[in-house]
């Protein structure tokens, strides 16, 4: 339940479930569109778009920090019986 505030009346009065419910949808709606539209538009989603599918697996290869010799020293630190 909400209850609201009158200043004509100086009471406090409550709104019925379906009027509460219709009030959260809508404040959802006003905050939550703009939100999406501010993101989908002006957000960093394209960064990669300009660049070729050989540039792509390079930025990816550079930026991936897992080889094999992280691997089997984190075995070795895990007590595996054979990590090489």
């Amino acid at each position: 339940m909400l209850y609201f505030y009158s200043k004509k009346n100086l009471n406090i009065y409550k709104v019925g479930v379906f009027k509460s419910v219709m009030i959260f949808i809508l404040f959802g709606l006003v905050i939550g569109t703009p939100s999406y539209f501010v993101g989908k538009y002006l957000g960093k989603w394209d960064v990669y778009d300009d660049y070729t599918e050989s540039e792509k697996l390079i930025l990816i290869r550079d930026a991936d920090e897992f080889n094999k010799e992280k691997l089997i020293q984190m075995l070795k630190e895990l007590n595996v019986k054979y990590p090489t």
